[in-house]
């Protein structure tokens, strides 16, 4: 037997399942999204606030606000590389940056990684989705500090082409707090 769908339950079931409701964080606030994101666990900021976003103009009407255990609840992926230095081995964790941005139902094309001096770099989905960089939250098994790398540092993995290399280095944001999603 055959059944037609009518319009709306083609469209539910063609959409694929919902997206759970991100509950706000139990822990201190490490990294919040804003911008084109379906979800939000938290209230607006403008720049009139009296925090690191409103002093740096960064301003939304929802965001979604992630604590350490909620970035630790996702898949963790490992990344050996070096460090700046280029003399040090080390080995980055944290989740991909692409659940980070499934978990906020980020709608947007690209994503502004923002470190806590005011870095800011665009990293388009593509490229997301392509190399599959981190959102690095431990350090060699280490929670990442703020005022060393952390609380968060984008990685991306090691490639043979030096080039594309040299590209990822300018997008490794160290001390990202903040991610825009445009």
């Amino acid at each position: 037997m055959m059944r037609i769908l009518t319009p709306l339950l083609l469209c539910m079931a063609l959409s694929g399942p919902a997206l759970a409701e991100v509950p706000p964080p139990t822990g201190a606030t490490i990294l919040t999204l804003a911008g084109a994101i379906t979800e939000g666990n938290r209230g607006p900021s403008t720049e009139e606030d009296i925090t690191v976003l409103g002093r740096m103009g960064l301003s939304f009407e929802t965001g979604v606000a992630l604590d350490a255990a909620m970035l630790a609840a996702l898949p963790q992926i490992e990344i050996a590389t070096m460090m700046p230095d280029n003399e040090t081995p080390a080995t980055f964790a944290g989740p991909r940056l692409s659940a980070v941005m499934e978990m906020a139902g980020a709608t947007g094309r690209s994503a502004f990684p923002t470190a806590l001096d005011g870095y800011q770099v665009e990293i388009p989905w593509e490229m997301t989705e392509t190399y599959e960089p981190i959102l690095a939250t431990h350090l060699d098994g280490v929670p990442l500090g703020i005022g060393d790398l952390g609380p968060i540092i984008v990685i991306f993995p090691v490639v043979d082409d030096p080039d594309l290399s040299e590209i990822f280095v300018s997008l490794q944001v160290w001390a990202t707090f903040f991610i825009d999603v445009e």
